[in-house]
């Protein structure tokens, strides 16, 4: 069996970036720690992010003073290499891709007492957007929302810690621009900042792997800044767009909003949607049409088409999202669906934004929804919270012609979504065209480089097979005007540097898969062939290194998973637990893989039960009853997995019984024209729904959450009414409806 620690003691200790910033690549290797604070040989497995356009071309491993070099092998190959070094005793370390943004670290026979160290080298292009360039370092998985379409369910939903793993992460930053800078920030954490002229370094220690790190700077240029940079036989060339005045005559606008109120957004990200649209609503006027849509398991629309922008209307809008409650699943493609098949206006541009945390494991069927059904509309995103699936948004952008928002937990999303509408109201920079000159490029990455939207940077990296003194001339046209530029290429890096290599690998394999999407065929042999030239990571090929030194003897071994952090802002039981439950038959679901041997869950009455997988969920499942004899309360499940292989782990699943609707104690005052309404609970509610007696109009709804412990809430209905209706859920959904009169 497994050794009780094992239930406790968690293996990975630290995360460290370093990351250094020179033109428009980041450099950057990150450094986990695994330790085994227990008496038995261990398997360690994480489940971590790194940035979705990464391309990761190197892995270490360093154990017992020994230092070992990954190699990059066909997928199932170094998964083999992998298992048959662990089964002779030997330590060793497997990085896989499971997703662009989401990767798999296993560590095998780490012994009692020791560590071992996995570094993991990547080039991360430097981003622009909002005003300034930017780099965002993703440190924790968000829960994902997965179904019939998601076959690998289990690599991509790792456990998940209820509180702080303990896992500790540093970053250190090197910043060097060329430029005077104006601004360095980081609108996500407090890090110490030393800036001069040019340059600046930054550093963040002990922060928790609980949201994304962003850092962003801004230059002093007279003119948009641009880059051109050979390494080798590779170029790559980066420029910030020019910005326009306004359109003199803005073309009419459709605006189909479309608003993400599964169980995941519950809380604060529900809440940014909400203040997001409040911004909507205040920006729109008699020219516009719109619409607002909203998805979980099901959608919902305020209409069932666009409507004018009109006074009535946009308080309908309001009314609409002020009502939105996050619960349900995440069904994007049926949002996807809604919102760009509604019927077409051809004398209007279409716009339809996306308003969510992209919470899913089905990412390619939502891709290839926009691709087939989009036409001309444009598709936007905001991604809302501090853990976002940035893949699955960034690639709806680049496939909807559009452009993406990340506005963090600390900054207000009304003004991302007042910075998105006036960019739009902006000429893009149109028919562009890259001139290389004599540098003989070939395979530049994207093929065709498209319409930039105002805010979004040109990226155009490729091979280049001669060396020339040429300066790369970008064109294009910019509203009534013809915009042209040269850019004189430097030389970087030292002489076996690869980032501009490993960048362009990284691109070609994007464009692969985009091709394959498109054209229904598999280019998975090419991409094969382009990883192992390249030492890259993907989904096809893996990193393995295996020490030589056999150290478990006994073959022993036991498996555990460590558990992620929950981003912060998320509400842990509305996105990875049913944890509150009336009593009736509640379902208790665990991720572990779909070949696992066996799954069991050990009731604390006693009861023993051997779960069945459920291919519609793509997780194990099993329904019970809670006896008569068990209250009201919380419980713990013991879960036991045996995976294919024989190995064990040990999770415990946390769910509290109620059985009983809230009591209420409810008093209303009227005066000043207000009636106020203030509610005590004898329990912590999830919902509370205030109107006037037969006014459904004056509704006032709280979404509260469920991760909270207040009791009593207080609620402002404009005017003077003599009666309140009251509809309460408690955290188990259960229900009251009340009524209660004002005092004399």
């Amino acid at each position: 069996m497994l050794p009780s620690a094992l239930a406790t003691e968690l293996p990975l200790r630290s995360i460290s970036y370093d990351i250094d910033i020179a033109g428009p690549l980041a450099d950057i290797t990150v450094t986990q720690v695994f330790r085994n604070d227990t008496d038995a040989f261990m398997e360690a497995v994480y489940t971590f992010p790194l940035p979705e356009d990464s391309a990761v071309d190197g892995m270490v491993m360093h154990f017992a003073n020994r230092e070992v070099l990954g190699e990059v092998k066909e997928r199932g190959q170094a998964r083999a290499a992998y298992e048959q070094a662990v089964r002779s005793g030997r330590a060793a370390a497997l990085t896989e891709q499971q997703r662009p943004n989401v990767f798999t670290q296993s560590v095998g026979n780490l012994p009692p007492g020791e560590d071992i160290e996995v570094t993991l080298h990547l080039v991360q292009p430097v981003e622009y957007r909002e005003g300034a360039w930017e780099i965002a370092v993703p440190l924790t998985v968000g829960p994902r929302f997965t179904g019939i379409n998601t076959p690998d369910a289990a690599a991509i939903t790792p456990p998940v810690a209820r509180g702080d793993t303990g896992v500790r992460v540093d970053i250190g930053v090197a910043l060097e621009t060329g430029l005077p800078l104006s601004l360095v920030e980081s609108t996500t954490h407090a890090p110490a900042i030393l800036a001069d002229e040019t340059g600046a370094t930054v550093s963040l220690e002990g922060a928790r792997a609980n949201k994304d790190f962003v850092l962003r700077w801004v230059v002093d240029a007279d003119e948009p800044v641009a880059a051109a940079i050979r390494q080798g036989e590779h170029i790559v060339v980066a420029m910030e767009p020019p910005l326009a005045p306004p359109r003199e005559d803005i073309v009419a606008r459709e605006l189909i909003w479309v608003v993400d109120t599964s169980c995941s957004m519950s809380g604060v990200p529900l809440g940014m949607a909400k203040r997001a649209m409040t911004q909507a609503f205040d920006s729109m006027d008699a020219r516009d049409s719109f619409l607002v849509l909203d998805f979980n398991d099901s959608v919902s629309a305020l209409d069932d088409a666009p409507i004018a922008a009109t006074p009535a209307n946009i308080q309908r809008g309001r009314d609409f999202v002020a009502a939105f409650n996050g619960g349900g699943g995440t069904n994007m493609n049926a949002g996807i669906r809604a919102a760009l098949t509604l019927p077409r206006d051809a004398n209007r541009e279409r716009y339809v934004i996306f308003l969510t945390d992209g919470y899913i494991g089905n990412e390619n069927d939502i891709f290839q929804s926009v691709e087939d059904l989009r036409r001309d509309a444009k598709v936007y995103s905001f991604g809302l919270g501090s853990g976002v699936n940035r893949y699955l948004l960034d690639e709806m952008a680049f496939v909807g012609q559009g452009a993406t928002y990340y506005p963090t937990l600390e900054v207000d999303p009304a003004d991302s979504v007042a910075h998105f509408l006036d960019l739009i109201d902006q000429p893009v920079l149109a028919d562009i065209e890259v001139d290389f000159g004599g540098h003989a490029v070939t395979e530049p990455y994207p093929v065709k480089v498209r319409d930039l939207v105002a805010g979004q940077p040109l990226f155009v990296v490729a091979q280049a097979h001669a060396s020339s003194d040429d300066e790369i001339v970008i064109t294009g046209r910019l509203g009534n005007g013809v915009y042209r530029r040269s850019i004189p290429v430097l030389e970087f890096g030292e002489q076996d540097d690869h980032a501009v290599a490993s960048t362009w690998a990284r691109q070609k394999v994007a464009a692969l898969e985009r091709l394959g999407r498109r054209e229904g065929e598999s280019r998975d042999a090419q991409i094969l062939d382009l990883a192992l030239d390249y030492q890259l990571l993907t989904r096809l090929t893996s990193f393995v290194a295996i020490d030589r030194v056999r150290v478990n003897h006994t073959g022993e071994l036991s498996r555990v998973d460590q558990a992620s952090e929950i981003p912060e802002g998320v509400d842990y039981a509305a996105a990875v637990s049913r944890e509150y439950t009336p009593p009736g038959d509640p379902l208790l679901t665990v991720h572990a893989p779909s070949d696992a041997e066996s799954v069991t869950a050990y009731f604390p009455w006693g009861e023993t039960v051997a779960m069945r997988w459920d291919k519609l969920r793509q997780r194990w499942y099993h329904r019970f009853l809670v006896p008569r004899e068990v209250g009201d309360g919380e419980i713990q499940v013991k879960v036991v997995i045996v995976d294919a292989l024989g190995r064990e782990s040990v999770r415990t699943q946390r769910m509290v019984v109620d059985g009983d609707a809230p009591e209420l104690d409810v008093e209303v005052e009227v005066g000043d024209g207000l009636t106020t309404v203030t509610v005590h609970a004898d329990e912590p509610l999830r919902s509370l729904v205030v109107q006037p007696k037969g006014h459904p109009e004056h509704r006032v709804r709280l979404d509260l959450g469920l991760d909270h412990d207040d009791f009593a809430h207080s609620v402002e209905l404009p005017g003077m009414w003599a009666e309140v209706e009251l509809v309460a859920k408690d955290l188990a959904m259960n229900t009251i409806v009340a009524r209660a009169e004002a005092h004399e």
